[in-house]
């Protein structure tokens, strides 16, 4: 069984022969997606990052327990904080975003090169995964900004008003949408990680039957590797 099974894969790597350019086209197109990809995976993450100094300024802008100056003072400190760094990130994750999408479709163009079908198939099936993980962090941004809008808005208003809860109170479905916000990221996040390993499994499941070419990645030494992604936002 163990003979067949080598002169099958032999024969199957002789058929693709000719597609071996290809191949490592679409080998190395996958490891540039995959430097995309792992870049906005990190930048989507620090504008929710709790230990951040906006997201300690702005718990401590709604605690009810303190006093309005203690508030007033924690709540200009949160908007200076979102100006001063988490403004910055975001634009950084629209530009991560839009790398995503430009090396997804290298991704696809390259899959569809493939001349042999087999393997063109499994190059397509990997390249729709990548591009279906793209998608799910586009959809990030949208619900990140209005997000960050109404807790902006409720920071001002405390600002305005000294401290006083009265910003909190008058804010009540502001905060019942922020709720749906928070869990429409969290459906989000699922479908990315759900989708990256998608690609990857597929990907791998590639360069096994194929003997793709490894195209070294520069987050490869990086402590941030895929299998060690979680989903709690």
């Amino acid at each position: 069984m163990k003979a067949a099974h080598g002169v099958a894969t032999a024969l199957l790597l002789v058929g693709c022969a000719s597609d071996r350019p290809a191949l490592d086209d679409f080998s190395r197109a996958y490891t540039g997606f995959f430097d995309c990809a792992e870049l906005t995976n990190q930048a989507a993450r620090i504008p929710v990052d709790r230990d951040s100094e906006y997201w300690k300024a702005l718990t401590q802008a709604v605690d009810t327990r303190a006093s309005n100056r203690y508030r007033a003072r924690a709540a200009t400190a949160a908007l200076a904080a979102y100006h001063g760094q988490t403004a910055t990130v975001m634009a950084i994750l629209y530009e991560s975003i839009a790398s995503m999408d430009s090396s997804s479709a290298v991704l696809i163009e390259a899959a569809n090169r493939i001349k042999n079908a087999d393997a063109r198939a499994r190059a397509v099936a990997t390249a729709e995964h990548a591009r279906a993980l793209q998608v799910a962090f586009a959809t990030l941004v949208p619900l990140y900004e209005r997000r960050f809008e109404l807790q902006l808005e409720v920071l001002r208003d405390m600002v305005a008003d000294n401290g006083a809860l009265t910003a909190i109170v008058s804010n009540r479905h502001g905060s019942e949408e922020l709720g749906t916000l928070v869990a429409e990221s969290d459906t989000r996040w699922k479908e990315a990680a759900d989708n990256w390993h998608k690609a990857e499994d597929s990907f791998s499941a590639m360069k096994g039957q194929f003997a793709l070419t490894t195209y070294r990645s520069r987050w490869e030494d990086s402590t941030t590797v895929a299998s060690d992604r979680e989903l709690a936002r």
